[in-house]
């Protein structure tokens, strides 16, 4: 695992509290449950992760010669760059709006979307908000929320290319954005089997990009690959983060089998009340004695 983020932080004292995807998703259909809108907990997603992953940047990239005649200090010269990789699920539209957000703050940004077609990019094609994806990724099955954030994205000019159009090229490492940043948005928490295709061959290049050049890899939510109720990974693909922005609620995911492996230093982005939230559901989704038990096991483990 590399070590590259020196990131700074109050100790956190406290025993952490981890959920499985059930319970994340019981916590978010409370909070739609109680009138708010899922969007709008999308866009708020995404700012916060923007806010993170600048406060990274500044952290690792920036220079901070101090300067006693101007009393500044001096940053790069070079444009911030970012990388961006999509697939086509909530934790996708996650990713098109940090890239808007990105670019309007002064980013150099680029898209890589995983799954896509050309179709999917024709603004006029009401069409595309009921296509649904075949990869396996439960986030997929409602998304209209990922198709609102792509138009964002796609009506401020953010750059995007096609994976599967440039991975068959010789020369497929040039035409990928040389970036000071990769972001992983490829998979949600709904991700339980082993990646495939064109997933496969993104996760392995994304890895490849990032340790090749020894550039930060910061990873929405949980690394895609990853499966969040049990940290278990297939085949051993999956994205080898060095942050991991963890929304909504710790997920067991992270801490058991290969999730520590994976994830890197976590930062929680709460968003929501989700412990009211998880109360209010309890009796709908608890989690099952036999599965509680097989997940303490597996932390214990660790």
């Amino acid at each position: 695992m590399r070590n590259i983020t020196n990131l700074t932080s109050i100790p956190n004292t406290k025993p952490i509290a981890l959920y499985n995807s059930e319970q994340v998703y019981a916590m978010e259909q409370a909070w739609f449950a109680e009138g708010y809108d899922s969007f709008d907990l999308m866009k708020q997603a995404a700012w916060q992760m923007t806010q993170q992953i600048e406060q990274i940047y500044e952290q690792r990239n920036v220079s901070t010669s101090y300067s006693a005649n101007t009393n500044v200090y001096h940053r790069s010269a070079h444009p911030r760059r970012a990388s961006i990789w999509v697939g086509k699920g909530n934790n996708g539209g996650d990713g098109w709006l940090i890239a808007h957000y990105l670019q309007q703050a002064g980013w150099q940004v680029e898209v890589m979307t995983v799954g896509f077609s050309k179709d999917d990019f024709d603004l006029h094609d009401q069409s595309v908000t009921s296509k649904t994806p075949n990869n396996g990724d439960s986030d997929s099955e409602n998304i209209a929320d990922a198709t609102r954030a792509l138009r964002i994205a796609l009506a401020s000019s953010c750059h995007y290319q096609l994976f599967e159009d440039i991975i068959s090229h010789d020369d497929a490492d040039k035409k990928v954005l040389p970036a000071d940043i990769y972001i992983d948005a490829l998979f949600g928490i709904g991700l339980d089997r082993a990646p495939e295709g064109a997933y496969k061959a993104a996760i392995k290049a994304f890895n490849n990009f990032t340790q090749k050049n020894n550039t930060l890899a910061i990873a929405v939510d949980i690394p895609s690959g990853l499966v969040a109720s049990t940290g278990e990974v297939f085949e051993r693909i999956a994205i080898q983060a060095d942050v991991t922005l963890c929304l909504i609620a710790r997920k067991f995911g992270l801490h058991t089998k290969d999730g520590t492996d994976y994830s890197g230093d976590i930062v929680d982005i709460p968003l929501i009340p989700y412990q009211m939230a998880l109360q209010q559901t309890a009796s709908n989704h608890t989690i099952p004695e036999k599965m509680l038990a097989k997940h303490l096991r597996q932390l214990l483990r660790c």
